[in-house]
């Protein structure tokens, strides 16, 4: 079962050159997802009730072109198959027949009291069925981020009430926020992150008054990480 999303990109939507941001990107990726697990009745409110709750472990975009203000743009998403623990999704990204996007994620149920992952009960991924299709060329499963704190680049930046999510820590959405920040501010300006990866390590909660994001740059992008103190939230890589 494939699902559709249409949207029109808003005002708040862009960034200075009237092009989506990177964390709204994600947002919509993230708004499909929802849309898929409504329409076959394991939406987050359902899942909430029985405990447990869909974490974003790993995901890898490739952004062709990022859709304009008052550009509409259609997701479509749908669920890859799982294993025991682990959840594959993907993305498509177009306006028109034009491709703008690509994605491939990988999810963790987890038990939001015991804070364990569970096994992905087989009557889930029935509900949601099965398509083979893969939407990326990158291999999600094969890649490992590189952990290193090592950066030449860093910014402490604050997080905010806003961010929360139903769960009670920052949206994994929020992060790309902070990558992007990190971008532009390590670049000197506004880059288009071509391609991105990342892994999800540690929740980021309200506690946390601020965190750092850091990058050691390349010649086409680098390796970024949020962090704070000795803990490490999310790792990642970029190309522009």
């Amino acid at each position: 079962m494939k699902v559709e999303l249409t949207r029109q990109v808003g005002y708040v939507d862009v960034n200075p050159s009237f092009r989506m941001k990177l964390g709204v990107f994600f947002r919509l990726l993230q708004e499909a997802a929802i849309v898929h697990s409504e329409r076959v009745g394991v939406g987050p409110k359902s899942l909430m009730k029985g405990g447990t709750v869909w974490f974003l472990n790993r995901i890898v975009a490739e952004i062709n072109r990022y859709p304009a203000y008052q550009e509409n743009v259609r997701v479509i998403t749908w669920y890859r198959g799982n294993t025991r623990f682990i959840a594959h999704r993907d993305f498509l990204v177009f306006s028109g027949r034009e491709k703008l996007a690509a994605a491939s994620s990988m999810w963790l149920l987890v038990d939001v009291e015991k804070k364990r992952l569970q096994q992905i009960p087989p009557e889930m991924g029935a509900a949601y069925t099965t398509e083979d299709d893969s939407a990326c060329e990158m291999n999600i499963e094969g890649w490992e981020p590189e952990r290193s704190r090592i950066a030449d680049f860093t910014i402490d930046i604050t997080t905010r009430y806003c961010d929360l999510d139903p769960v009670g820590h920052l949206n994994n959405t929020v992060y790309f926020d902070f990558v992007e920040t990190l971008v532009a501010r390590a670049f000197d300006g506004n880059v288009d992150i071509r391609s991105l990866k990342m892994q999800f390590q540690k929740e980021i909660k309200l506690d946390n008054r601020w965190v750092s994001a850091g990058i050691q740059k390349t010649e086409t992008g680098g390796r970024f990480s949020i962090f704070t103190g000795e803990t490490v939230f999310a790792s990642g890589e970029i190309t522009c």
